[in-house]
C-alpha cells in the first residue's frame, strides 16, 4: 500500500468514528428530549428520531467493521460491545418509561414539591 492510500483509509476510518460519536451524542440528547416531552404528539416524533439514530449507529458499526484490518478487530469488538450495551440500556429506558413519561415526571415533580 502506498502512503496516500494509507492516509485516505485512515481519514475514512476517522470520519466513521466521528459519525459514530456524533450519533451517540445525538441519541442521548434525543432520548432525554423524548423522556421529558409532555406533548404526546411531539414525543412520537422524538421516538422516531431516536430509532433512526440507533439504526444509523448500527450501520456505521457495520461499515467500520467491513473496512477494518484484522489487527484491530479485537479492539473493535470491545467498542461494539460497549455501544450495543449502551443501546440496550437506552432502549430499555425508553420502553420502561416512554409510554408513561409525562405521568412519571409529573408524579416525581409533585413528590418533590
Amino acid at each position: 500500500m502506498t502512503t496516500a492510500v494509507l492516509r485516505t483509509d485512515s481519514r475514512k476510518h476517522d470520519s466513521l468514528l466521528d459519525q459514530l460519536r456524533l450519533n451517540i451524542f445525538r441519541s442521548s440528547t434525543a432520548e432525554s428530549d423524548y423522556l421529558l416531552e409532555l406533548d404526546d404528539a411531539r414525543a412520537v416524533g422524538q421516538k422516531a428520531e431516536l430509532k433512526l439514530l440507533h439504526a444509523r449507529i448500527e450501520d456505521i458499526l457495520r461499515t467500520y467493521e467491513q473496512k477494518l484490518p484484522d489487527s484491530e478487530k479485537d479492539a473493535f469488538n470491545d467498542m461494539r460491545d460497549q455501544v450495543e450495551s449502551y443501546l440496550v440500556i437506552i432502549i430499555g429506558i425508553v420502553r420502561m418509561i416512554g409510554a408513561n413519561a409525562s405521568t412519571v415526571f409529573s408524579q416525581v415533580g409533585s413528590a418533590i414539591q
